[in-house]
């Protein structure tokens, strides 16, 4: 490697090089690699209208409604407006593990009442029904957020030792096994009530009554009594009352497309709504259905055994005691509620067809090449370098009158060196002779590195390549007489040149 240029010159070139090099290339490889983005986009989803409550009557629906107006099945789900009958499974399995999502900061996650494999991260407060079953721009997305109208309902239970509601056995023939009772007595509410509730087993025995009314009202009641009192496996649901309460709310829908996640959160108090008695009611005479069908069977008591295991739930979190007890009855009872609303909002959307539009704020993944760090740079760099070269364009005239000679072409260097005579040839021996390093090496490089050398334009297009004295020539050869008209190089050329070499107008000076 040949080390004769000074190191200013080396040091310079070498950052010239690495950054006209390196850098534009770390700038452009940013610029255009594949990035992660997200964009956001406003679609509408169908929410349930409730505008046609025909099906949500005040009356007993099932003397009323055709087979086909009951419920249907599809490859989503069963959709009924008697959730009480032909989803009580579903309502039942989501009860029994109530009291992990319903307190604040519960996270369980629960199963939407249907098969398009959607879970609630808390409580679902009978809302969300339309995901995954009219949000068809949700499979370009990743996650959308909309509102909805809902009841956030709220339980509240106490242990009643004068209720009204009571267990009354009936007399049977000495030969029968089944024990019979009447369910009988008033509510809070000044309601009364009366159903037959048999089995087996006076311990096994549970009885559920709930109150209803047929205007709104944001207050109603449930109350329990069981065979054997306090005594026996049903003994904590003995003389428990609960109220209910509903109260309009704005909530927040948010789900994640990808993790097949709905999370449902207040927001705040909304008007009542128009369909608030009709919802209402049919919610609680639901739960009263699934008190009078499923409290008490001739072997067991479907109801009193969910009661039961959301209460070993809270025991197993909180300890036992009278409060765990009634926390587990009245969470699970709120479950219930909710799945009740959110089951009718669903037949509202798939039988009834009975829609309205809300706005969705949409989230959808996306690929975009580079980021503005780094695209912003290159195109600066990139508007540097063409304000450059319409520069050069402009100054040089369309290089109408670049040198053809070219300094890399080793057959033009000696041309045009023999051209310019002995001039350099005697130069360069001359100071060898006056060098006064010991090394040869040093000699060469240190003497050749501050020759000046002209390169000029000579007659016929030649061109010639000779020593500089103070910015002239130094020839013998008579052929480096100059003629200006013939001299197209030049004027470029000295330009390019750094203007501490002078020289005249039939050269341009630099160091060899």
């Amino acid at each position: 490697m040949d080390w004769v240029l000074p190191w200013s010159y080396c040091i310079t070139l070498l950052f010239a090089f690495i950054t006209t090099t390196l850098l534009p290339a770390a700038l452009w490889a940013g610029a255009i690699t594949p990035v992660l983005s997200s964009r956001l986009s406003t679609h509408q989803i169908l929410l349930p209208s409730f505008a046609n409550i025909t099906l949500l009557n005040k009356l007993d629906i099932t003397a009323t409604l055709s087979d086909a107006d009951l419920f249907i099945n599809t490859a989503k789900g069963i959709f009924t407006y008697l959730p009480e009958t032909y989803i009580q499974g579903l309502l039942l399995n989501s009860a029994q593990d109530a009291s992990n999502r319903t307190q604040a900061g519960g996270t369980n996650s629960h199963a939407k009442l249907d098969k398009t494999g959607y879970v609630y991260t808390g409580r679902s407060y009978g809302l969300g029904a339309s995901v995954g079953l009219v949000d068809g721009f949700a499979q370009s997305a990743t996650s959308y957020t909309y509102n909805e109208t809902g009841f956030r309902t709220t339980t509240q239970c106490i242990y009643n030792d004068t209720s009204g509601f009571v267990l009354e056995q009936l007399p049977t023939p000495e030969d029968w096994a089944l024990q019979v009772f009447d369910a009988t007595g008033h509510l809070p509410s000044g309601q009364t009530i009366m159903y037959a509730a048999a089995g087996l087993v006076t311990a096994d025995i549970v009885a559920v009554a709930c109150s209803s009314f047929v205007e709104f009202n944001q207050t109603h009641y449930v109350v329990m009594a069981t065979g054997n009192g306090t005594v026996g496996r049903y003994g904590p649901l003995s003389n428990v009352q609960c109220q209910i309460t509903f109260e309009p709310m704005k909530f927040a829908v948010s789900v994640s497309v990808t993790g097949l996640r709905i999370t449902v959160d207040p927001l705040e108090p909304a008007p009542v709504p128009a369909y608030a008695s009709n919802m209402t009611y049919r919610a609680v005479y639901s739960l009263g259905n699934l008190g009078s069908t499923l409290a008490t069977t001739i072997w067991t008591s479907v109801l009193g055994n969910v009661f039961m295991t959301n209460i070993a739930n809270v025991n197993a979190a909180s300890g036992t005691g009278n409060s765990s007890n009634l926390r587990g009855v009245a969470d699970a009872v709120t479950s219930i509620i909710d799945g009740v609303l959110g089951a009718y909002s669903a037949a509202q959307l798939t039988i009834q067809n009975d829609t309205t539009t809300e706005f969705v704020e949409v989230k959808s993944d996306a690929i975009v090449f580079g980021s503005p760090a780094y695209i912003y740079p290159v195109l600066v760099v990139n508007l540097v370098i063409c304000l450059i070269y319409v520069i050069e364009v402009i100054r040089t005239q369309r290089w109408s009158h670049s040198s053809s000679f070219d300094f890399m072409n080793i057959q033009a260097v000696i041309i045009s060196t023999s051209t310019g005579g002995s001039a350099l040839a005697s130069k360069v021996q001359s100071l060898h002779r006056t060098q006064a390093s010991t090394s040869e090496a040093a000699k060469k490089n240190s003497s050749v590195g501050k020759i000046r050398i002209c390169l000029s334009k000579v007659s016929r297009g030649r061109v010639a390549l000779t020593v500089a004295n103070h910015g002239t020539a130094t020839t013998s050869n008579a052929d480096l007489s100059h003629n200006r008209q013939e001299t197209d190089s030049l004027p470029l050329l000295r330009r390019s040149i750094h203007s501490r070499y002078i020289s005249d107008p039939a050269c341009v000076i630099s160091e060899l």
